[in-house]
């Protein structure tokens, strides 16, 4: 809902919170996609 609304830090900051509850790669590639998404390359290149 974040990122839809134009809010991409609070949207981020959802992301990290649920990656960090351990899930596996599907979750991490989710995470690298919407910072792709947004532009964020070197985000992206630090999830992978």
């Amino acid at each position: 809902m974040e990122e839809a609304l134009g809010a991409v830090a609070d949207a981020r900051q959802v992301f990290e919170r649920w990656t960090g509850w351990r899930l596996g790669a599907a979750a991490w590639e989710s995470y690298a996609d919407f910072e792709l998404r947004n532009g964020e390359v070197g985000h992206a290149r630090a999830i992978y």
